[in-house]
């Protein structure tokens, strides 16, 4: 059995960024949104600063890096960057692991 925790690389703005299960990021996702549920909720309603929030806090990116997000975010394939951000927050949710209906 593996404890491996999940990775998920995403493409914005040009760049291949990756997402890595830390308790940083789970502490400055949860801290922002009230828990994981409603950030989870609002990834899933296309929210930009939450998906903003979520790739800065997954991927380590601060200062400018981090203010670029968003409007990188905006031009970027909505619907495929929910899907891939919702996986790692499950993720996050699971410790680290990837989440599988019905394991």
């Amino acid at each position: 059995m593996t404890t491996e925790t999940i990775k998920i690389e995403i493409e914005l703005d040009g760049k291949t960024l990756t997402l890595a299960h830390s308790s940083q990021a789970v502490i400055t996702i949860s801290d922002a949104s009230d828990g994981l549920a409603p950030a989870m909720a609002a990834v899933s309603r296309l929210n930009l600063a939450m998906m903003a929030l979520v790739i800065n806090a997954g991927a380590g990116l601060k200062g400018d890096d981090a203010r670029s997000t968003a409007r990188a975010v905006a031009g970027s394939n909505l619907v495929e960057l929910s899907g891939k951000l919702s996986e790692y927050l499950a993720a996050l949710c699971n410790g680290g692991k990837p989440f599988k209906v019905g394991a």
